[in-house]
């Protein structure tokens, strides 16, 4: 997959793209998360980097929207950790968000799908 991102002037909402080498068009200083697929297993810590695109100047928090209880989610370096160790198998509906110092923010949902481990 390749991801380019252009600048186009006045600040606005930011969107997330998930088709193979596509474009995608954004505002100077608008977060932006990229696309993941995700699985884990019960009773092994699970995470998963957040990577995001601000300018360098920019301040930004995560939060967890939607998710099961053994979920967190907190700032890391230049991005985010989504970290946990799941306690039951299924699929969970996960939703982040990424709120810069603007206020402009770009959410990122996506099924986190739990198995049972070999034991």
């Amino acid at each position: 997959m390749v991801i380019t991102v252009i600048g186009t002037g006045e600040p606005v909402p930011p969107t997330i793209v998930d088709p193979p080498d596509q474009e995608i068009i954004l505002p100077p200083g608008e977060p932006f998360i990229f696309p993941i697929v995700i699985s884990g297993t019960v009773g092994q810590f699970y995470s998963y980097d957040v990577t995001v695109t601000v300018d360098e100047e920019d301040t930004f928090t995560f939060a967890l929207l939607e998710g099961p209880d053994w979920l967190s989610i907190g700032n890391q370096g230049d991005g985010g950790l989504l970290f946990g160790i799941p306690t039951e198998a299924g699929s969970y509906e996960i939703t982040i968000q990424v709120t810069n110092n603007h206020g402009l923010t770009d959410t990122q949902t996506f099924t986190i799908i739990v198995i049972v481990g070999e034991g």
